[in-house]
């Protein structure tokens, strides 16, 4: 487990925008090669007459589109289905690496691929379909059980990179159908990892040699969506701030590269959310991310911070993808505030991980990870799939 860290959510933003952040590195519908990268989705997007957000949507009101100086974008640049690469796929299909988008419900807030032209194929039927769309497992749908993720690390099918979204009833978030079993969810996920599963023939239970802790090492990322609409008294990382009008200053060209880090403006960052980082690599107890006193660190400069784009520039880094725009370099991953200079050395997120691996310890939860498979197994209740919460994000 890692020790405490400085993590921004990238923007100022409800949680279709994060997770926009967190598949593809901006939230913006921008096609590669373009250099439109100055613009951001300013709300979540608001369902149409059939429930529909994302590439399925039918009517003309779209989320609002913004400048990185918090000004209009226009009406003409606003849509819901957004053409552009993300993490894992560009024009062409995968880049080369096998993936998984885990979801409890198809709405796109909570499901980025929905929004993204390369992976949702409109069908006839208005729904989202393709190759690329076979990789997003929807709960309850094409024959998974309640929680999919379990059963992929229980068959070892698991694909190399993952997106696990919980359902409403255990994201924690402070609503009516939370149950308090947020922290099971997530702890049974990385016990299944870690020490394996009864029952399973490839991944069997094991403290010392599971599959995808010693033999195919995994790291995991714990990450919330927003803040919560919370104050915080830590600044976001070189941004532009406000004036006493509550207006930004940003340079009107070139945007966004004008602002003091060569990245966003004004709507760009937003405040702290928490971050857990879980591997088999070792991290001393106590560990501060930006503390260098003492000894070498692989820190680029004190305080040594992080945001949704280190998640992105790690995961290409370890799997050899190249950055998601290359021409344009304006998305997330390019512009990690922990990246070094030259983008070759100092990873972001690697001090994270020491040389020596070392045997899990299992965390001890309320319920099993059976109960999620069957959630109404252990709670009386019919399961109906949901976003992880019931007021869009907000």
């Amino acid at each position: 487990m890692a020790g405490r860290i400085i993590f921004f959510k990238p923007t100022r933003a409800p949680s279709y925008e994060a997770h926009q952040f967190l598949f593809s590195g901006t939230s913006t519908g921008v096609s590669p090669g373009q250099t439109n990268s100055q613009y951001f989705v300013a709300e979540n997007p608001s369902p149409d007459i059939n429930g529909n957000v994302g590439c399925p949507y039918t009517e003309r009101m779209f989320p609002p589109w913004v400048y990185t100086d918090e000004s209009n974008a226009g009406v003409l640049l606003q849509s819901e289905c957004y053409p552009h690469d993300t993490l894992v796929t560009n024009s062409s299909g995968d880049k080369g690496v096998t993936w998984g988008y885990y979801t409890p419900s198809v709405p796109a807030i909570w499901n980025a691929p929905e929004a993204l032209s390369e992976v949702c194929v409109l069908q006839h039927d208005g729904s989202c379909g393709g190759p690329e769309w076979t990789h997003v497992h929807v709960a309850d749908v094409g024959g998974y059980s309640d929680a999919p993720i379990f059963d992929d690390l229980k068959n070892c099918t698991l694909p190399a990179i993952s997106w696990v979204i919980p359902d409403k009833r255990y994201s924690d978030h402070a609503e009516e159908d939370n149950t308090g079993l947020g922290p099971s969810f997530v702890g049974d996920i990385v016990d299944a990892v870690g020490g394996g599963m009864s029952g399973s023939s490839c991944n069997g239970p094991s403290t010392t040699n599971a599959l995808y802790w010693k033999q195919q090492p995994t790291a995991i990322f714990i990450v919330w969506d927003d803040w919560g609409g919370w104050f915080d008294h830590v600044q976001p990382w070189a941004v532009y701030k406000e004036d006493s009008m509550h207006k930004t200053t940003c340079p009107t060209s070139p945007a966004p590269h004008g602002a003091p880090n060569g990245w966003g403006c004004g709507y760009v960052s937003g405040f702290r959310v928490p971050l857990l980082v879980v591997s088999p690599y070792y991290t001393q107890a106590g560990y501060v991310s930006g503390a260098c006193s003492g000894g070498t660190c692989q820190n680029d400069q004190f305080p040594y911070q992080h945001d949704f784009g280190s998640i992105l520039a790690y995961t290409e880094q370890n799997f050899n993808l190249p950055f998601i725009d290359g021409a344009d370099k304006g998305y997330a991953d390019y512009n990690a505030p922990d990246w070094s200079a030259d983008h070759a050395t100092h990873v972001p997120l690697s001090d994270f991980f020491g040389s020596a691996a070392h045997n899990f310890t299992s965390i001890n939860t309320s319920e099993p990870y059976t109960c999620f498979q069957n959630f109404g197994t252990c709670t009386n209740t019919t399961y109906v799939p949901g976003g992880p919460d019931s007021d869009d994000g907000d």
